[in-house]
C-alpha cells in the first residue's frame, strides 16, 4: 500500500510541474509577450518613432483588436506628420521663391531712384525731388521688409550661416546710437548709450547681432513716447558681456 501511495503522489507531483509548465509557457506566449510587445510600441512612439508597428496578429482576441488598434492610431499620427512636413517644406520653397522674385525688382528700382535723386539724369525740380526721395525711403523700407523675409526662411529651415569673431560690443552701440539718434530726437525722445571707455570684445556673428540690436532699438524708438528714454547698454560679465535696451514704452 505505501508503495502504491508513494507512486500517486510521484504522479500527481509529475503532472502538477507538467501543468505549472504549461501554464507558464501559454502565460508567456498569449499575455506576457503582446503586454511586453505592446509597452515596446508605446515607448518607440513616445520616443517620436511614428513607423512602429506591433506586429502581432489581430485574430488574437482581445488583444489582437488593441494591437489593431494601436497600429491604426500609430498609422494616423505617421500620416500627419509626413503631411505637416511636406506643407513645412512648400511654405519654405514658395517663402524663397518669393523673396528671390521680390529682391531683383525693388534692388533695380532703388537703384533707378538714385540716379535720378544723385542728378545722373539730368536735373530734377525741388518737387520733384522730394517726391523721388519719399519713394527711395519707401522702396528701402520694402528692401529691409525682403531681406526679412530671407532672414526668417534661413531661421526656419535651418539653413542662416553663423560666422563668430570678435567684436567691440561698445562700438557695435556706438553704431546704433549714430543710426538711431536722430529719429528719436524728431519724436522729442532722448536716446543714451552707457558703456565702458576701453573696448569691450565678445566672440559673435557682427551681422546677426547688429541686426537682432536694430530690430529691438528701432523698436524701441517706434513706440516710445514723447518725453520718454532709450538707454543702450554693453557691460562686461563674468562670462561674457551683457547687451541691453531699455525704452520707457509700452514694452513688447
Amino acid at each position: 500500500e505505501n508503495q502504491i501511495f508513494l507512486r500517486n503522489m510521484t504522479v500527481l507531483c509529475l503532472v502538477l510541474l507538467l501543468m505549472i509548465a504549461v501554464t507558464r509557457v501559454v502565460g508567456t506566449k498569449f499575455i506576457v509577450g503582446p503586454v511586453l510587445s505592446l509597452a515596446g510600441v508605446t515607448q518607440r512612439l513616445e520616443a517620436g518613432d511614428l513607423a512602429a508597428r506591433t506586429r502581432m496578429s489581430y485574430a488574437a482576441g482581445e488583444f489582437g483588436r488593441l494591437a489593431r488598434a494601436f497600429d491604426e492610431m500609430a498609422a494616423a499620427l505617421q500620416k500627419r506628420q509626413i503631411e505637416a512636413e511636406q506643407a513645412r517644406r512648400l511654405k519654405d520653397e514658395l517663402m524663397n521663391i518669393l523673396a528671390h522674385e521680390l529682391r531683383i525688382p525693388v534692388t533695380a528700382i532703388i537703384q533707378s531712384l538714385s540716379l535720378f535723386t544723385d542728378g545722373s539724369l539730368g536735373d530734377v525740380s525741388g518737387k520733384q525731388k522730394h517726391f523721388l526721395e519719399l519713394t527711395a525711403r519707401q522702396a528701402g523700407r520694402l528692401e529691409k521688409l525682403v531681406a526679412k523675409v530671407v532672414l526668417a526662411t534661413q531661421a526656419l529651415t535651418g539653413k542662416i550661416g553663423y560666422a563668430a569673431e570678435e567684436v567691440d560690443a561698445g562700438a557695435l552701440l556706438e553704431g546704433l546710437e549714430k543710426k538711431f539718434r536722430p529719429a528719436a530726437e524728431a519724436k522729442g525722445v532722448q536716446f543714451a548709450r552707457t558703456a565702458p571707455d576701453k573696448p569691450l570684445f565678445c566672440s559673435a556673428d557682427r551681422k546677426h547681432l547688429e541686426e537682432a540690436l536694430a530690430e529691438i532699438v528701432d523698436n524701441a524708438v517706434g513706440v516710445t513716447p514723447e518725453g520718454g528714454k532709450v538707454e543702450n547698454f554693453a557691460l562686461p560679465r563674468a562670462d561674457g558681456v551683457e547687451l541691453s535696451v531699455r525704452d520707457t514704452g509700452p514694452g513688447i
